[in-house]
């Protein structure tokens, strides 16, 4: 309405100008200002009018991403991504025409862009002659591997069950966290990351967390040092149904126990075991993947990884056991529904160690979280990222 007003003010003084007489500078400057606040109205009614448009794309190109990288999550299956991206940006308006997908962006096999586009015609700019516009809108999403128990070095997904370190020497190089208790009960125990637990942490004797220390209840020699706030609640979830399908399509499923007697393991693809799989003898792993049973795991030798692998040993519904003198293990070791019982003098994980419950007899433990130890996870949680 200012703008109106302003215009409306313009334009009468432009007719006294005719009426009186006035000179032709004056006159050819009322025309200039009247022209460009015409253009400052076409301005402002039609920006306004591409920023709605433009807002609407922006959360049809986001839904469109993100349905695409379900898809890419699933079966990575390029076709499909694309139709899921055209489905959904069309069901918010957009026509597939006006759409683009590109799978994978920029080069990473995880990664879906959606652009999605529309021409409008210009309400007031057409006087100045620019009739028509284009507005767009681009959304990038990520298939990025489960977090959760992964999150740390160690987890105790167990709600009523204390996670005790009586350790010796104990050097956690990332964070500890239990759904219940966590108890540090020994001096020498470092903590390079934060001690988490949802309800309580004890600490008693040396110990050291170069993080945070969080828990609804702090307790330190005994008594209780402060009240805080709780910990997340983190579940522990179970995608072996998707490595079980993965695994009877290249062929490597089986039934009954396996073991496994020193000879080396390939895991690019997936190995699912319907049964108990033991380690009797020294073992090198390469390749990125999950090695599943759906009852328990025994390691009575080392495992190690061969360079740049990344693998996850996954109990199902049974226990992870490691029974040696030293052991040196390397991934990740996950039971969501069992235990992990370590019984060794020193033992030293490369990787992470989540469980429903931990028990560690050890006189000494040293695990080491890397930034590529998770690789080897499916990925389906996707994220918007751009």
């Amino acid at each position: 309405m200012r703008i109106c007003r302003q215009i409306l003010r313009k334009g009468r003084k432009l007719t006294d100008c005719f009426v009186r007489g006035e000179s032709g500078q004056a006159l050819a400057a009322a025309v200039l200002a009247f022209t460009v606040l015409v253009g400052c109205a076409a301005l402002a009614v039609d920006l306004g009018t591409a920023y709605v448009v433009q807002q609407r794309l922006q959360s049809a190109a986001d839904e469109a991403a993100l349905a695409a990288a379900r898809v890419l999550a699933q079966s990575g299956d390029s076709a499909g991504v694309v139709e899921a991206a055209l489905e959904y940006a069309e069901l918010n308006g957009v026509p597939r025409d006006n759409t683009a997908v590109t799978v994978p962006c920029g080069g990473d096999p995880y990664q879906v862009e959606v652009i999605c586009t529309r021409r409008m015609n210009y309400v007031f700019a057409g006087v100045l002659g620019h009739e028509r516009g284009t507005v767009q809108a681009r959304a990038v999403a990520e298939c990025q591997t489960l977090r959760g128990p992964f999150d740390y070095a160690v987890f105790s997904g167990n709600t009523n069950f204390e996670l005790p370190f009586n350790t010796g020497s104990t050097t956690v190089n990332g964070s500890i966290h239990s759904n219940d208790r966590l108890a540090l009960r020994s001096g020498g125990i470092t903590v390079n990351g934060d001690a988490e637990a949802v309800n309580r942490l004890s600490m008693n004797g040396g110990i050291t967390v170069n993080g945070e220390c969080i828990a609804a209840q702090i307790v330190q020699n005994g008594s209780v040092s402060r009240e805080g706030e709780k910990g997340p609640l983190r579940e522990m979830p179970d995608f072996s149904d998707i490595v079980k399908e993965a695994a009877a399509q290249a062929g490597t499923c089986s039934k009954g126990n396996k073991r496994y007697n020193g000879s080396d393991i390939y895991v690019d693809d997936p190995i699912y075991v319907e049964g108990d799989i033991t380690f009797n003898a020294a073992t090198v792993v390469s390749g990125s993947g999950i090695i599943i049973a759906t009852g328990n795991i025994t390691f009575n030798a080392a495992c190690v990884l061969s360079p740049g692998s990344s693998v996850c040993f996954y109990s199902k519904n049974g226990n992870i056991t490691i029974n040696a003198g030293e052991m040196r293990i390397d991934g990740l070791l996950y039971a969501p529904n069992g235990t992990i019982r370590v019984n060794t003098s020193k033992f030293i994980v490369n990787g992470r160690i989540a469980a429903d419950k931990l028990q560690l007899n050890v006189a000494s433990i040293e695990v080491n979280c890397g930034e590529h130890d998770r690789d080897c996870l499916p990925r389906l949680e996707v994220m918007l990222i751009e």
